[in-house]
């Protein structure tokens, strides 16, 4: 079925979209092409490829082309390749997409696991254990990275419909490996805005902070370090709240000490 359908913007209101169906007619094969007469704010090529490839790509049966040219995982400037090796199995190869800009939702956000260049399961969070629980679809990073895990080693651990594998030790040593580099590479990412945030709370407790001793003090700036590694989403004003605490019982320990 070849379906041909008119989409306008409206003035306004309820409705900021007309849709309406212009011509329907039989036709072999499936799809969707979108075509506009741009007369203002036309983006390049490969502006448009990388904003459409970097959110739809993570799915190797979809197939995307902008003015007839094919968008393919490899060719994205946003993207971070790294192979990782897993004792024993071998060796997995993930792959890191910056969208840039953040999506309204995280749908096709998250980890997808490839095998053979056929996804299993779908895109998601779901499945970190420990730290990296948190990243789920309120962060800001959930809604903006991708990871594309191609572990062929694992084709044997496959459940017959696709949706997922089944417990095995392979399984999960590769899914292990895969946690340990999600995590560390969002904590890296997110490294230079721990330190603000830090030098932030630190300054909101300054004037407890200067009544510690020296080791104190190291003390506080380490826990406020691993109170934002295990909870990044806490929001700024418990950060302080949490720091301001921490700092006036180590006052009272260190006073207690010292008598």
């Amino acid at each position: 079925m070849l379906l041909k359908v008119r989409v306008e913007r409206t003035d306004g209101g309820r409705t900021p979209f007309r849709c309406m169906i212009e011509s329907e007619s039989a036709r072999n094969g499936h799809g969707t092409q979108i075509r506009a007469d741009v007369a203002k704010n036309l983006f390049p090529d490969a502006e448009v490829r990388e904003l459409i490839g970097s959110k739809f790509v993570v799915d190797p049966t979809f197939e995307i082309f902008v003015n007839r040219e094919s968008i393919k995982l490899l060719e994205l400037t946003g993207l971070v390749t790294t192979e990782i090796p897993v004792e024993s199995f071998g060796c997995i190869i993930v792959h890191r997409i910056d969208s840039e800009i953040q999506d309204r939702t995280s749908q096709l956000r998250g980890i997808t696991w490839w095998v053979n260049k056929r996804t299993v399961g779908t895109s998601s969070w779901e499945g970190l254990d420990g730290e990296g629980a948190y990243l789920d679809g309120r962060t800001s990073l959930a809604k903006r990275y991708s990871f594309v895990v191609e572990a062929d080693i694992l084709e044997k651990q496959v459940k017959d419909d696709w949706t997922g594998f089944r417990a095995s030790p392979a399984f999960n040593s590769v899914r292990d490996a895969v946690h340990k580099y999600v995590v560390a590479t969002l904590n890296d990412i997110q490294a230079s805005s721990r330190k603000d945030r830090k030098k932030a709370a630190l300054a909101q407790t300054r004037t407890v902070l200067k009544e510690l001793t020296a080791l104190s003090q190291i003390a506080v700036a380490t826990f406020i370090e691993q109170v934002q590694e295990k909870c990044p989403t806490l929001s700024e004003r418990d950060l302080f709240r949490t720091a301001e605490i921490y700092t006036k019982l180590e006052r009272a320990r260190s006073g207690y000490d010292l008598l």
